[in-house]
């Protein structure tokens, strides 16, 4: 499983390749392989931090770091043709 990012305003702009795809053992193999679940998405108004908490293939927790602009960055760059 891979998770595309997409903004929201009047149009949806998809990313390719994608933001975030599987990488590690424990996102790969485990009680279900190869999926990982976002569980909760945390935002920082102040500084548009973003922590992104997520399941990985159903046995531990994962976290990632990122910020508001760099997945604007990301997918404004990277649209999907």
């Amino acid at each position: 499983m891979q998770v595309r990012c997409c903004l929201i305003r009047k149009a949806t702009i998809t990313a390719e390749p994608y933001l975030w795809s599987l990488q590690t053992l424990c996102e790969c193999v485990g009680d279900i392989p190869s999926v990982v679940v976002p569980r909760a998405i945390l935002c920082d108004a102040t500084t548009g931090g973003l922590a992104i908490y997520y399941g990985e293939a159903d046995t531990v927790a994962g976290l990632v770091l990122s910020s508001v602009d760099e997945i604007v960055s990301f997918v404004k760059s990277h649209p999907q043709e």
